[in-house]
């Protein structure tokens, strides 16, 4: 077809003749492409977003969001609370909680809500001190550096008035601080919010 096609090119056809040659040359290139990379590239997550823009936090999780993720090939539930955290709906007033902090792993990529991890813990509370007794919030956030966690301590912390703060650190975690260029350290060896 090409080779037909450049004759044309050549012949000095319409400047119509040669947008569409180039745009079908276009379309035949992305397409290949995408179906020669797409056994060696993982597609992290497909669904609707999750989260909004918040000029304090940067990406914040939708309050009242629910709807299935596919990740890695499998599909998961997320539902996030009126609060913007993964889990359910918490007591109102809820204070001596517990908070989870981190990033895909404490959030629970790839699990539906009932299996992670700060889930578990709340539900083992639930049980054996009645629900509720002991709140537990899943503050983590897919891709997120420490810099979301000292705001949200910072800010809004106090308000569950925490008896046990949970941090997961990773490896991963100090690119996504550099990414997020939330703190820096100044002059004098100080960290210093930017």
């Amino acid at each position: 077809i090409l080779a037909g096609q450049t004759d044309g090119w050549r012949s000095g056809r319409g400047p119509r003749h040669r947008v569409l040659v180039a745009a079908a040359i276009l379309v035949v290139g992305v397409v290949g492409v995408e179906f020669l990379l797409r056994p060696f590239v993982r597609t992290e997550y497909i669904g609707p977003s999750a989260t909004r823009y918040d000029p304090h936090y940067g990406r914040v999780m939708k309050p009242g969001h629910a709807a299935p993720f596919v990740s890695e090939g499998r599909t998961y539930e997320v539902s996030v609370n009126s609060l913007g955290f993964r889990g359910p709906e918490a007591a109102a007033g809820a204070r001596g909680a517990i908070l989870f902090f981190g990033d895909s792993s404490t959030f629970g990529v790839a699990v539906d809500d009932e299996a992670v991890f700060p889930e578990l813990v709340r539900r083992a509370l639930a049980d054996r001190f009645g629900e509720g007794a002991v709140p537990v919030f899943n503050t983590a956030m897919l891709g997120s550096g420490q810099g979301r966690w000292l705001r949200l301590l910072r800010r809004d912390a106090d308000r569950f008035e925490p008896r046990i703060v949970v941090m997961q650190v990773g490896a991963t975690d100090f690119d996504a601080n550099r990414r997020e260029g939330r703190y820096e350290m100044d002059d004098g060896g100080e960290l210093r919010e930017v």
